[in-house]
């Protein structure tokens, strides 16, 4: 009897100190699948609608120049190969960033899709 009981108060324990279960799938995953699939075959309509331009910090003046300048060769072969991690923004909203050596990839949700928001300096 007493060895049920330390059973039964270890899994309590265990239970109660467990961490809490994974959100459920933020639909990241998905987009992550298409948009790689899409810097792989370099299909600029289909990464045009992956991108929200609104917010970019920096200074293009449409989709083609910021392909141009973001998303060349270089940078699409290197994106293909990343992990993005997961954050949270001030809103508590989930985020993604990848990582291409000195830059940075954030992704975010606008109008209940995933885009590419921003790129930037990997600080």
């Amino acid at each position: 009897m007493k060895v049920w009981s330390a059973l039964a108060g270890a899994s309590l324990l265990a239970f109660t100190l467990a961490p809490p279960a994974l959100a459920a799938d933020d639909g990241f995953a998905g987009f992550w699948k298409l948009f790689t699939t899409a810097l792989t075959a370099d299909d600029k309509p289909a990464l045009a609608k992956m991108v929200d331009l609104t917010d970019l910090r920096t200074s293009v003046s449409g989709f083609a120049d910021f392909h141009a300048k973001d998303l060349g060769p270089r940078e699409r072969k290197c994106l293909v190969k990343q992990k993005p991690v997961h954050g949270v923004d001030g809103y508590g909203k989930p985020t993604y960033s990848a990582f291409c050596g000195e830059r940075g990839y954030a992704f975010s949700q606008r109008g209940g899709a995933w885009k590419l928001i921003d790129v930037g300096a990997n600080d």
